[in-house]
């Protein structure tokens, strides 16, 4: 009878054994009290993401510094003729005359390629703008600003770089990439320029 006792005690202890844990011992497997120890359950703490703000461009909205293309009218041809013969007599026109409507300091560009040993004489005229300024710069790289080498020295609605027999000579051996920058320094109107060459 003892025998039969001590049996039913052994068979009642392996009952609460198994090989797979109880699901409630499951979830408390990443408890990090010690066995036999109670520790409070732990929640988580909700992680807040702040939003990377979006680069946003900075500045006030910019007129712009470019004059409006506009076409050649048949105003600039008369005042270029005029100022070509005092100004650039004998020489040729290099390219295309190129005009804009310009608000005060606004520019426009006309490229050019200076040729060695080549003369350049630039004509520049406007109908509004009071002070019009115009300049030969070289520009060897775009991402580069461009060095002036020659400006017009005249006050008032017209602008000539390197007039009347003194035009702006490349002395150097190979041709330079230039530009001639025409600015509105005071006033507004149309504005038009062609380069000469000889």
């Amino acid at each position: 009878m003892r025998s039969r006792s001590l049996v039913f005690v052994v068979l009642a202890a392996g009952i609460g054994c198994s090989s797979t844990p109880d699901p409630d011992d499951q979830a408390n497997l990443n408890n990090p009290c010690p066995p036999g120890q109670y520790c409070a359950p732990t929640t988580p703490t909700a992680t807040t993401t702040t939003p990377t703000p979006t680069p946003t461009a900075t500045g006030t909205a910019s007129t712009g510094t470019a004059c409006s293309p506009i076409a050649v009218g048949a105003f600039a041809t008369p005042l270029l003729v005029g100022l070509q013969q005092s100004e650039a007599p004998g020489m040729q026109a290099e390219g295309q005359s190129a005009a804009g409507q310009c608000s005060e300091g606004q520019s426009f560009e006309i490229p050019l390629t200076m040729q060695p040993g080549k003369c350049y004489t630039v004509v520049a005229v406007s109908m509004g703008v009071q002070e019009l300024d115009a300049k030969i710069a070289a520009q060897p790289l775009p991402q580069l600003p461009p060095t002036p080498l020659a400006q017009d020295s005249n006050s008032g609605g017209q602008a000539v770089v390197g007039g009347k027999g003194s035009c702006f000579k490349n002395a150097a051996p190979l041709a330079v990439p230039a530009k001639v920058i025409v600015t509105a320094t005071r006033g507004s109107g149309a504005a038009v320029a062609q380069i000469y060459v000889k």
